[in-house]
């Protein structure tokens, strides 16, 4: 794989997400190492138990009572005042009323996009889900 300064588009910027998220964000049972450096590999075989049964116990990577927010460049960021506050002076916005919440579905066809878009641009959210909108207002 390239370096993280070599990736284009906006493609590290997920992974740089999670290694600079603060311990204080992970589950304790989990390991940003399991995130970062996953120890799987396509020719080996995943030998994943498969239930259908609803999980027990805290699963996951991450606390669950905690906010995320994933912004255009695909960066996550736990939400706090001091990162609204960063938002807000980055968009060179005022207060937080100028702030507009989009509720997006993202099926298959999007799910895939979202999986490509990283490699050739720097706001990918905005191309897919703006630009879909922008589309259906035409017709």
């Amino acid at each position: 794989l390239l370096a993280k300064e070599g990736m284009l588009g906006c493609l590290a910027n997920p992974y740089e997400s999670v290694e600079k998220l603060s311990d204080s964000f992970i589950l304790l049972t989990t390991n940003k190492d399991t995130l970062l450096k996953p120890k799987y590999s396509s020719s080996l075989p995943a030998n994943v138990p498969v239930s259908t049964s609803s999980p027990t116990a805290k699963e996951g990577y991450v606390k669950g009572v905690i906010t995320y927010i994933i912004m255009d460049d695909l960066t996550v960021t736990p939400i706090s005042t001091i990162s609204i506050v960063a938002m807000l002076h980055k968009f060179n916005l005022e207060q937080v009323e100028d702030l507009e919440e989009e509720v997006v579905n993202v099926g298959m066809n999007e799910g895939l996009e979202l999986l490509k878009s990283p490699l050739k641009s720097k706001t990918v959210l905005t191309d897919l889900f703006l630009t879909q909108k922008a589309r259906k207002k035409r017709l």
